[in-house]
Order: structure tokens, then C-alpha cells, then sequence
């Protein structure tokens, strides 16, 4: 017969702490990985069963799917490494156009020859430090819209870092 998602879920869970414990990381992240696909479709089965004790659950458990989700993009749930170099790469890069978009000096051009910023390396790099200052851009006299794209590409690339657990 078909083992019920519930019980897969606390088997993979039993799994991954009994491999941890006993040191064994590669496979403990392996049954890990397994526990976070049971409790997806756990999750999915009841939304899409319309299985919930009570409507206000509902936003909880698209915020667990959504998740789960960026979990599995940013690193593959722990998974890979390179997965989780590209995605903080590509987050920021994103977190950090908009936010250079916003200063009053530089507007976007399709053209990729005029998309000359001064210290462009020393800016980027330091966008992507999660603790670095919001007052960066300073002497470029942000908006306030810089100061709000940079905040929330700085708590991404922090959630991005804390996704893994």
C-alpha cells in the first residue's frame, strides 16, 4: 500500500536527526531534503482539498509553500552550493539595479555600453554583504526609494542565508 504523506514526513524527520547525530551530515541533508518534498505536497494536498481547520490558515500555509519554495531555488534545500552562490548573485544583482535605478543620477538603458557606474565593483560587492549600511549610496544622493530597494534586497540576501535551516 501507499505509506500516508504524515507518516513519510516524520520517517524522513526520524531519518535525518538519527544522521545527524551520528555525524553523518551528507546523508542527513539527503533525508532532509526528502522531509521538506513530504511536507510540500503535504501543504499542497491540503489547499488543494481545501483541508484547513480555519480560513485564517490559509495565508499561513501559502507562506510555508512560498517557503519551501524559495528553499528549494536558493539552494535546493541545502543541496547545492553553487545553486545558492547564483541565487545570491542573481537576488542582489536584481535588489541592487533597482536600487541604483532609484538614485537621481542614473536611469536604466537598454543599451548595455552606457550602463557605466564609477566604483561600480566596490558598490556591488558591498550591496551583497547582508549587514552593510544603508547609508552606501550617500554621496550619490539616494531617494527614498533607494533606501527601500536596498532594505529589501538586504533582508532577501539574509533570508537567503537562513533558508537553508
Amino acid at each position: 500500500g501507499e505509506i500516508p504523506t504524515i507518516n513519510k514526513r516524520e520517517t524522513f524527520r526520524i531519518l535525518k536527526e538519527s544522521f545527524h547525530k551520528n555525524g553523518d551530515d551528507l546523508r542527513a541533508v539527503e533525508y532532509s531534503m526528502r522531509e521538506k518534498s513530504a511536507i510540500f505536497g503535504m501543504i499542497s494536498k491540503k489547499i488543494l482539498t481545501n483541508k484547513w481547520n480555519h480560513f485564517w490558515n490559509y495565508p499561513h500555509y501559502l507562506f510555508e509553500l512560498f517557503s519551501l519554495f524559495l528553499n528549494k531555488i536558493s539552494n535546493n534545500n541545502r543541496n547545492s552550493y553553487l545553486q545558492g552562490f547564483i541565487f545570491t548573485i542573481s537576488i542582489g544583482s536584481l535588489f541592487f539595479t533597482l536600487s541604483v535605478n532609484s538614485l537621481p543620477d542614473y536611469q536604466f538603458d537598454w543599451n548595455p555600453s552606457n550602463w557605466y557606474m564609477e566604483n561600480f565593483g566596490k558598490y556591488f560587492f558591498n550591496f551583497l554583504n547582508p549587514t552593510h549600511r544603508l547609508n552606501m549610496f550617500d554621496e550619490l544622493q539616494p531617494t527614498n526609494w533607494t533606501y527601500f530597494w536596498q532594505t529589501l534586497g538586504m533582508d532577501c540576501i539574509k533570508q537567503s542565508k537562513h533558508l537553508e535551516n
